[in-house]
């Protein structure tokens, strides 16, 4: 889905959620970005150009 809204140019956004997580034996915290479940879509810009997109 994204690379079709990077092709026809559109600004949108994907909710996602940040995970941090502690792997066994290390003792640095890393995250992990991952999209949330309901799958989220914002777009940008005006209401018309928008709902004639869709």
């Amino acid at each position: 889905m994204e690379a079709q809204l990077i092709k026809d140019d559109r600004t949108y956004f994907v909710h996602k959620t940040i995970r941090y997580f502690k792997k066994q034996g290390k003792h640095r915290v890393q995250h992990q970005e991952v999209p949330t479940v309901s799958g989220l879509v914002f777009f940008q810009g005006f209401p018309e150009e928008i709902q004639t997109y869709l």
